[in-house]
């Protein structure tokens, strides 16, 4: 694996700009040649609140240039802006990124006045820069919404959650093969092209911190600034894309990364060509397994279990029918129902969350047997029953673990595995809805 192409995002939810080498620091990919310049450094904010795609998909149009001392942005109908890096300007706002508070310097009002005529808007938009040096970075750890490995020295500024997206030509590539009207990688706004968890690109090493919870902003087409009026890719990704125990129903595509060494402010630079090494392969669990099979896995000093930690691509072609399913109904009542209906659901248990202050709900996990005569509720990559729609998540098992459950007759949890084409030609052939289990909701 081989870095494809590097680009560096100055101003939040703008153009990127493609370079040839990275200098990866604390606070993001760097310009080598001037690290004052570095990713997401600038933001646009009205009235202190930061402006995106999401709400202004035009703002892709805005595409910076890399010039001395700072910034020169072109935009369509506009004048050429020039915004300098020093000096830095005086006036310090309080500004809100996602809702969290973070400090800017605001540029003056001719640059204000230059966003708002591009706008077509009177309200209160400024350009605003952080100054490392003397404001507070926003902590990538421990976010509620974003359950991440985030330790406490990784940092972000006006990025997302983390500093460094990388993103597999190769998942963009699969993607496409699911869509009618095909997208470009750059959709996703990564700042390295190619789920690892050390990795070694040049001079820099990296951790993973989270895969990449993808919004609606992939729907904006970057070349022209508008927005796919049937929301893809996001609709498909969320078909196939999903690990709905620890991020719920958000798709996810790429990965984020930042430093392993917290004593450094930059750690290496990277260069399109550079190979990309996996040192440690540690991914996120699929699926959560019952209590009585994951005690005796760690029980036994030479399992492999790990959670069942399964790569990205096998994630994509190997699925387990196993679903949770939201819902309020008492476990006694809905096992009963289901275990009328479907004969071959081997047994319904409930499955609890981590931290169950968090859950709205309890949740149903359902293990479909699937022998040729199964009925079954799963319709294009989401069980429906009613009103609840729940996506499928995914698993495969290690040899060791299959070796394992085939072998232990205290064992009650046997995944059967199908491949998407098996899949794919149930859901065309089993589109059977049962109305007793409609009535249940």
């Amino acid at each position: 694996m081989q870095v494809q192409e590097l680009l560096i995002y100055p101003i939040k939810s703008c153009g990127g700009v493609r370079v040839q080498e990275a200098l990866v620091t604390r606070y993001g990919l760097a310009l080598p040649s001037d690290p004052r310049i570095y990713d997401r450094r600038w933001m646009i904010v009205k009235d202190g609140r930061h402006l995106s795609q999401r709400v202004l998909p035009s703002m892709a149009l805005i595409q910076p240039s890399f010039v001395e001392n700072g910034l020169l942005l072109r935009a369509p109908n506009m004048p050429d802006l020039l915004i300098p890096v020093s000096p830095l300007p005086k006036e310090i706002v309080h500004c809100h990124c996602w809702d969290e508070p973070i400090l800017g310097l605001r540029y003056d009002d001719t640059i204000s006045h230059w966003f708002r005529r591009l706008f077509q808007s009177n309200d209160q938009i400024d350009l605003v820069i952080f100054d490392e040096k003397q404001f507070q970075t926003r902590s990538s750890k421990n976010k509620p919404d974003f359950p991440n490995a985030a330790e406490d020295h990784h940092v972000a500024v006006y990025h997302d959650v983390c500093p460094i997206h990388l993103c597999s030509l190769e998942s963009v590539t699969n993607l496409n093969t699911r869509l009618e009207k095909k997208i470009k990688i750059y959709n996703f706004r990564p700042n390295i092209i190619d789920c690892w968890r050390d990795v070694h690109i040049g001079e820099a090493k990296l951790r993973w911190i989270s895969p990449s919870l993808r919004c609606l902003l992939p729907t904006v087409d970057q070349e022209t600034g508008i927005k796919d009026p049937n929301q893809e890719p996001w609709k498909t990704l969320r078909n196939y894309r999903l690990k709905p125990d620890a991020y719920g129903i958000k798709a996810l595509l790429g990965i984020y990364l930042g430093q392993i060494n917290d004593s450094k402010i930059a750690s290496g630079t990277i260069h399109i060509g550079d190979s990309i090494h996996v040192i440690k392969q540690e991914l996120v669990k699929a699926l959560n397994q019952s209590g009585r099979l994951w005690n005796e896995l760690n029980s036994e000093n030479g399992s492999d279990c790990q959670s069942e930690i399964v790569t990205e691509e096998l994630q994509v072609t190997d699925k387990i029918l196993v679903h949770d399913v939201l819902t309020n109904i008492n476990a006694d009542d809905l096992r009963e129902e289901l275990l009328n209906i479907y004969p071959d659901v081997k047994h319904v248990k409930r499955w609890q969350s981590r931290d169950e202050s968090k859950a709205p709900t309890k949740r149903v996990q359902i293990d479909f047997d699937l022998s040729e005569n199964a009925k079954t509720i799963l319709q294009n990559g989401f069980i429906d029953i009613g009103q609840f729609r729940c996506p499928a998540t995914a698993l495969k098992p290690s040899g060791r673990l299959q070796r394992k459950l085939k072998n232990s007759s205290r064992s009650d949890y046997k995944p059967q595995i199908f491949n998407e084409r098996a899949i794919q030609q149930m859901f065309e052939e089993q589109k059977t809805t049962i109305e007793r289990v409609y009535a249940l909701f």
